[in-house]
């Protein structure tokens, strides 16, 4: 098994969201890369500094990365600690 860390610093909220938006697709089109190469094999954490916030529209978490492609298999821990 592969554990795969991905270390984020997206741009801070004075950059346009668009920004944030490239960081996100960025990050998500990694995940579906390796992913692809490992296969079953595959384990993944992303963490860092995402400077999104729910307000934000469009947003790179919610749109990019929380999407329906990997609902069963990504857990968003920030939820877990509500």
């Amino acid at each position: 098994a592969s554990l795969v860390v991905y270390a984020n610093h997206w741009p801070s909220q004075q950059n346009p969201a668009q920004n944030r938006m490239a960081a996100a697709r960025t990050l998500a089109n990694e995940i579906e890369k390796d992913s692809r190469e490992l296969g079953a094999n595959y384990f993944g954490v992303a963490m860092g500094d995402f400077n999104t916030t729910d307000r934000d529209v469009p947003n790179g978490i919610r749109d990019v990365i929380l999407n329906k492609r990997w609902k069963n298999s990504l857990v968003d821990v920030h939820e877990l600690s509500d």
